[in-house]
């Protein structure tokens, strides 16, 4: 009867590591994700812009191989307000409306939470979840984008690893319960009841029921009846930090028929010990004894197994995790950390390691805080930290921590997520960037220089040319060549390479080609109402030629032998469509009445025309006071503001 009450206890035991170990597992699956800056950029593409397909196929594909990896039936994002944006697998199953429910609460906790054994109203199965809050630590005044659901089926694994026994028996079980109100409730499927989990409820007045015993908070060794009325032998455990309790049973006829067969058989060789007392007894002695021993091999020969299992799972876990005690020195650690902090293993698993012997001297308070933290609240916000290796370099991590309520709540495990490459990798494109900036200036400045040299050359050639008309077309070139260099400057001076800004670009053109134009004409009043429109280069050069050419034009036409009068540029926005209008008029002398441009010969106006076909946009001429000319196009690759 002691081996029985024995092996009760130390199967109950083994079982409560397991669930401890588990759900130890899950809140670290869901630390992964909390406060993960890549993660909560990814999900807030999602969530702000459902269109985007790139982030919607990552994510999915993300959150898909964490689901299929880490055995969860299924995973989802909800939004701050609870609704359902992502599942994965993808499915029209709804997440529990209890879940949806306690969203809103669970985002301003600010923490990963365990939701325990529930039922999806729905589809009726019993569920676990980890919740997970999605917090942007890039704009920390705001609330957390959304939740994170990974979802347990526990018939998967949870049940199976409960139910499992160490040998044959036909009625062995095993129960794991918590206290709901005045009952105690059975949170898993039995083996004798399938369908027992958060069904079968065992009122607290029935105190022969071991079930009922563990909820009143007794532990040990028990003789009762079950939820069946059938008299067993049982252990009731605690599972340390949560509100479960764990019964392992088995039928009393059972347990005691093998003391029945021996007793049957001592009876049936009295006679035979009366002639061989000795021997007989020494017999029977060590029948009993190496049963004994035989039971207690197959069931640390389990224990050996699963701590074989999980140490595997542990050592070979490409995540770096260690464990470390009150002293602040590591205990255990895996390959992955060793190599992360560039160590011998045997030393750091020998105790011979410490944080302060890894941590700069300027990162220690934080990891203290750390520590305070833990202790307070049982896990630590996850943040960024310098490791020392021995040979002096650095290596930056992302650490997060939390405490172990095996043996002293004081013992933590850490899990850090290498950060050197990503590091490296942005330093590597801010410099790419600043060079690819400079150089793009450079160009841009040499392009300059080299239009002006250009323009320089046509007016040195024009003061030789004794031919009005040949001086009259150097000096249209000169201009013409001006306003491409002028683009070229705005760039060149700009923080935006990509595209220019019209405005003050158009302004400095047509102020410089009217101040060019007053030795020759009368007093020319310029009056421009330009809004801030920013153009790729590409449209931006045939959009000043454009100008050039009607700006010259109308010095140049409308207002002869020394006119005087108001010259207007305008540049809006088209109402109603992505586009601007360009708008040049005068209040000059005006169009001839029989006006045509398919019959000009001019090349400013023929110009004009094909500036204005290459903008893609659509010419329109119009008199009366004066001449008004208007170019409406639509700028692919630009933007607009207003303001």
């Amino acid at each position: 009867r002691a081996v029985i009450e024995q092996e009760l206890v130390v199967i109950a035991q083994f079982k409560v590591d397991q669930l401890e170990h588990y759900r130890r597992m899950r809140l670290a699956d869901g630390q992964v994700f909390f406060h993960n800056p890549a993660f909560a950029a990814l999900a807030r593409r999602v969530l702000e812009t459902p269109a985007d397909a790139d982030a919607c196929r990552d994510l999915q594909t993300w959150l898909g191989k964490y689901q299929s990896s880490y055995q969860y039936n299924r995973v989802f994002l909800l939004d701050s307000q609870g609704a359902t944006r992502m599942a994965v697998p993808r499915a029209a199953e709804p997440v529990a409306a209890l879940i949806s429910q306690q969203a809103p609460a669970i985002l301003r906790a600010d923490r990963v939470v365990w939701q325990d054994f529930y039922r999806n109203e729905g589809y009726r199965d019993v569920y676990l979840a980890v919740m997970v809050p999605i917090c942007d630590e890039s704009q920390p005044a705001r609330p957390p984008l959304g939740l994170l659901v990974l979802r347990i089926d526990p018939d998967v694994y949870l049940n199976p690893l409960i139910q499992r026994w160490p040998k044959s028996s036909p009625t062995a079980e095993t129960v794991l319960l918590r206290r709901d109100g005045n009952e105690a409730l059975c949170l898993n499927n039995l083996r004798l009841r399938p369908d027992a989990a958060l069904n079968l409820r065992i009122p607290l007045q029935r105190l022969e029921n071991p079930s009922v015993q563990a909820v009143l908070g007794h532990t040990g060794f028990f003789r009762g009846k079950d939820y069946r009325g059938v008299p067993v032998l049982s252990a009731v455990l605690p599972v340390p930090d949560s509100p479960w309790w764990l019964v392992t049973k088995v039928n009393t006829a059972e347990a005691e028929a093998p003391m029945h067969r021996q007793f049957w058989q001592v009876v049936g060789v009295v006679g035979i010990l009366l002639f061989s007392v000795t021997g007989g007894v020494g017999l029977v002695w060590w029948q009993q004894l190496d049963r004994y021993h035989l039971e207690r091999m197959v069931v640390a020969e389990a224990l050996q197994t699963s701590e074989g299992r999980f140490r595997q799972l542990f050592e070979t876990n490409a995540t770096p995790i260690a464990f470390w005690n009150t002293a602040g020195l590591f205990t255990d650690a895996n390959d992955a950390w060793c190599k992360v902090i560039a160590m011998d293993p045997v030393q750091v698993r020998a105790g011979k390691v410490s944080w302060k012997t890894i941590t700069p001297p300027e990162m220690q308070a934080r990891d203290l805080a750390a520590i305070r933290e833990i202790q307070a609240v049982g896990q630590c916000q996850p943040y960024e930290k310098d490791f020392i290796r021995p040979d002096g370099s650095r290596v930056t991590v992302l650490l997060m921590g939390g405490a172990m309520l095996v043996g002293s709540p004081t013992e933590g495990v850490a899990f850090a997520v290498d950060l050197t490459e990503r590091k490296q990798a942005e330093a590597a494109l801010r410099a790419a960037l600043a060079e690819k900036v400079v150089l793009l200036k450079e160009i841009h400045h040499r392009v300059k220089n080299n239009l002006q040299i250009i323009s320089s050359l046509m007016h040195l050639q024009s003061s030789r040319i004794a031919s009005a008309e040949a001086k009259a077309v150097l000096l249209e070139m000169q201009d013409r060549v001006r306003s491409m260099a002028l683009i070229h400057e705005h760039l060149y001076r700009s923080d935006n390479l990509a595209a220019v800004d019209l405005a003050p670009y158009l302004r400095s053109l047509c102020t410089q080609l009217v101040r060019s134009a007053a030795a020759t004409s009368g007093s020319i009043h310029l009056q421009m109402d330009l809004a801030p429109v920013q153009l790729e280069i590409d449209k931006a050069i045939p959009c000043g030629l454009l100008v050039n050419e009607l700006v010259t034009n109308a010095i140049k036409y409308a207002f002869p032998l020394g006119r005087h009068g108001v010259l207007r540029v305008d540049l809006q926005l088209l109402d109603g469509t992505p586009g601007w209008c360009l708008r040049v008029a005068d209040d000059g002398v005006g169009l001839p009445t029989d006006f045509d441009l398919q019959k000009l010969i001019s090349l400013g106006l023929k110009v004009v025309a094909d500036l204005a076909h290459q903008l893609g946009g659509r010419l329109s001429i119009g008199s009366g006071p004066g001449a008004v000319f208007e170019v409406e196009f639509h700028g692919d690759g630009g933007s607009a503001t207003t303001g």
